[in-house]
C-alpha cells in the first residue's frame, strides 16, 4: 500500500467533494455533487486542496484557503484550514495526520505565517499545535422581553441586497482595522461565504441566504449594518410552525447606529426568539433594560496555530506600551520542527524584533500554547497559572504579558 499526499487532479475533483460531502453528511445525489463540483472548480483553486492517495486512490483530503487575519491592526497572512475528511475505510491509518502535516510545510513555503480552523474535534488537532484561542458568544431572548435603554435615535434602518457588498466591505474594514481576529474579505467571499447562507456551525458556503440592513444617517451616510436569516422549526405540540431570528453579524461605527440596528432586530417580534452571534466584548448587556432576560451561552471556537514563529511574531507587532520588553523564549513543536528551538523577542517602535538564541530561556511552552497566547486569548499569566508555561524567570511573565497584549479579545465572524 503506497500513499501519496498531492493536490488532486482535475478530473479527480468529483471525488474530493464526495468525500467532504460523505463525511459532512452533505448531499450526495448526482445533482447536488455535480453543482458542488462546478462550484469548487469555479471558487477553490486546485492549489488549495489537498488529498492523500492510498494507490493511487483518495483517502482523504483537506483545504487550505489563504486569508488576511487582522490584530492589533496588523495584517498576517493565514491559511484556513477547512473540510478535513477522510472516507471510513480509510479511516485510523494515519491519513489525516500525513495531511496536516504536509499542509503545514505547504502554508510555510507560501508564507502564511499562522492557520486557523474550527473543529468539534480538539484533541485531533491540539496534536499538531493548533489551540482553541477564541470564544463563540450567542445572545438568545424573546424579542418582546427585551428593550433598549435608548430606543428613540436619529437615522434609519434601510434593507439592501448582496449588490450592496462594497458599502458592507467599506463599513467592515473600518470597523477591523483595529480589532482582532477578524479575516480581510473580497467580493467573492462577500457573496458567496458571508451573504450566501454560512453561519456557525455549518460548512456549506450556500446554506442560508441573509437579509442585510444598513443603518443611515439622515442625511445618507452609512454608519453600520446587520446581517441575518429567518431559522423555521415545527414544534410537535404546536399547530404553526415557530420561527428564530439568527443574527450573523452586526457591525457600527457609533451609538446611534448600534442603537439603531439593534432597534430595527427587536422590531421582528413576530419570531419566537432572537438568537445573537457575537464577540465576547460586544457592549449588548450593558445596553438592554433587563440583562436578566438574555440567555448567555459561550463555546470554544476558531483554533489558531503559528505556522511560522519569527515571521508570524515579526509581523505581529505589539502595542506601544510592550516598548522595551524581552524575553527568550524555548518552543516545542514537533509537527513543524523548524519552530522549535529558543528565540530572543524583543519590541522596539512597536515591533517584535526575533531571532535565534542560545542557552537557556525564561519562558518553555509548547506550539500549543503558543498559539493561545499569540492572539490574546490566554494572558501568559494565567498560561502560568494554569500550568501551561515553564518558567525560570519569573520576572519575564510581565514583559510576556505586554508582548502579547490586544486591544479586544480574539473573535472571528467567518465560518470556513
Amino acid at each position: 500500500m503506497s500513499v501519496e499526499i498531492r493536490q488532486p487532479r482535475d478530473e479527480e475533483i468529483e471525488d474530493f467533494v464526495f468525500a467532504g460531502a460523505y463525511a459532512f453528511n452533505q448531499d450526495r445525489r448526482p445533482e447536488a455533487l455535480q453543482q458542488s463540483t462546478e462550484f469548487t472548480r469555479a471558487v477553490y483553486r486546485r492549489e488549495w486542496l489537498l488529498g492523500a492517495y492510498v494507490d493511487d486512490r483518495l483517502a482523504a483530503g483537506l483545504r487550505v484557503l489563504p486569508h488576511v487575519m487582522l490584530l492589533n491592526g496588523s495584517a498576517l497572512t493565514l491559511g484556513a484550514v477547512s473540510a478535513v475528511a477522510s472516507l471510513p475505510e480509510y479511516r485510523r491509518q494515519g491519513n489525516v495526520s500525513a495531511l496536516l502535516r504536509h499542509a503545514l510545510s505547504d502554508m510555510r513555503d507560501r508564507g502564511q505565517f499562522l492557520s486557523a480552523l474550527y473543529t468539534p474535534h480538539v484533541p485531533l488537532y491540539r496534536r499538531f499545535g493548533w489551540e482553541v484561542a477564541s470564544l463563540g458568544t450567542r445572545y438568545s431572548f424573546k424579542p418582546k422581553d427585551v428593550r433598549l435603554t435608548r430606543t428613540a435615535v436619529p437615522g434609519h434602518a434601510r434593507r439592501v441586497g448582496p449588490d450592496n457588498w462594497a458599502t458592507l466591505n467599506a463599513l467592515y474594514e473600518e470597523y477591523a482595522a483595529q480589532r482582532n481576529g477578524l479575516i480581510m474579505r473580497h467580493e467573492i467571499w462577500w457573496r458567496e461565504a458571508t451573504l450566501g447562507g454560512s453561519r456557525p456551525g455549518e460548512g456549506r458556503i450556500d446554506s442560508v441566504p441573509q437579509d442585510i440592513a444598513i443603518w443611515e444617517s439622515d442625511d445618507g451616510k452609512p454608519l453600520g449594518y446587520v446581517i441575518y436569516h429567518t431559522r423555521t422549526h415545527q414544534q410537535p405540540d404546536r399547530r404553526f410552525p415557530e420561527s428564530t431570528l439568527v443574527v450573523r453579524e452586526l457591525v457600527t461605527m457609533d451609538a446611534d447606529a448600534y442603537a439603531g440596528l439593534i432597534n430595527y432586530i427587536l422590531s421582528h417580534d413576530i419570531h419566537v426568539r432572537i438568537e445573537w452571534f457575537a464577540p465576547p466584548d460586544e457592549p449588548f448587556l450593558a445596553v438592554v433594560d433587563d440583562p436578566s432576560r438574555v440567555d448567555v451561552a459561550a463555546w470554544p471556537a476558531l483554533m489558531l496555530r503559528v505556522v511560522d514563529l519569527p515571521k508570524a511574531l515579526t509581523a505581529r507587532g505589539c502595542l506601544p506600551a510592550a516598548n522595551e520588553a524581552q524575553l527568550t523564549l524555548s518552543v516545542y513543536d514537533q509537527a513543524a520542527p523548524w519552530n522549535e528551538g529558543t528565540w530572543r523577542i524583543e519590541a522596539k517602535e512597536d515591533r517584535l524584533m526575533v531571532e535565534p538564541a542560545s542557552g537557556g530561556s525564561d519562558i518553555e511552552m509548547d506550539a500549543s500554547t503558543l498559539a493561545s497566547l499569540f492572539n490574546g486569548y490566554l494572558s501568559p499569566f494565567e498560561a502560568a497559572r494554569a500550568g501551561l508555561l515553564h518558567i525560570t524567570n519569573r520576572s519575564a511573565l510581565t514583559d510576556a504579558a505586554v508582548i502579547f497584549s490586544v486591544t479586544h479579545p480574539p473573535f472571528c465572524m467567518d465560518w470556513f
